[in-house]
C-alpha cells in the first residue's frame, strides 16, 4: 500500500477500537494513524496495544483490511525520553506498522546552541537505533526548534542514521 489514505485517532478521542476499525471502512480509509486511545494518550498503556493484546488488534484490523500507517508517540528528542520511543516502536512492530513519530522538542535556551544541538543529535541516534532494533522507522515531525525544514534537515543530516525521515505539519 504506497500512499494509503488515512485518518488519526487523535480526530476521533471517544473511539472504542472496534469504531475506529468499523469507521475505517465506512469512510473509505485504507489505514489508520494511531495517536492514543480513548482517554490514553500513550498508546503502550491502552489495553489493546499492550504486547499481551497486541497480536488480536492486529489481526483485528488486518481482518477489516485496515492498515496501521503510524504509530505517533510522544517522544522528544531535546528530552531523549528513549524508553517511550523503544515502547511504541515495539507496538508498532506488533501491528506491522513501518513507522513511528516523534518531535524534535524545544532546544534548551539556557544551553549554548551547539549543546543543546548536540545532545539532541545524541538522542534522535538512540531513537533511530531502538526503532530500527524493533523493524520500524522513525518520521521526524516538523515542531518547536525544528519546525522549519532547513533545521530538520541539519538534525537527520547530522544523526547521520539511515532509519530517520522527516514529517512535514502543515
Amino acid at each position: 500500500m504506497p500512499n494509503p489514505i488515512a485518518f488519526s485517532t487523535l480526530g476521533c478521542p471517544a473511539w472504542d477500537l472496534k469504531r475506529i476499525i468499523a469507521a475505517a471502512g465506512e469512510y473509505g480509509y485504507d489505514a489508520v494513524e494511531l495517536r492514543g486511545y480513548l482517554d490514553v494518550v500513550d498508546l503502550p498503556l491502552a489495553e489493546p496495544f499492550r504486547i499481551a493484546n497486541i497480536a488480536e488488534t492486529r489481526t483485528r484490523f488486518a481482518d477489516a483490511g485496515v492498515a496501521v500507517c503510524c504509530v505517533s508517540s510522544s517522544g522528544v528528542v531535546t528530552k531523549g525520553n528513549i524508553d517511550h520511543v523503544r515502547a511504541h516502536a515495539e507496538v508498532a512492530a506488533g501491528l506491522g506498522c513501518p513507522i513511528v513519530r516523534i518531535f524534535g522538542g524545544a532546544m534548551d535556551p539556557a544551553l549554548p546552541r551547539a549543546e543543546a544541538f548536540a545532545s539532541a543529535v545524541s538522542n534522535l541516534r538512540a531513537f533511530a537505533n531502538a526503532a530500527q532494533e524493533a523493524g520500524v522507522g522513525l518520521v521526524l515531525e516538523t515542531h518547536d526548534s525544528f519546525s522549519v525544514g532547513r533545521r530538520v534537515a541539519e538534525l537527520i543530516s547530522a544523526a547521520g542514521h539511515p532509519n530517520v525521515r522527516s514529517l512535514w505539519d502543515l
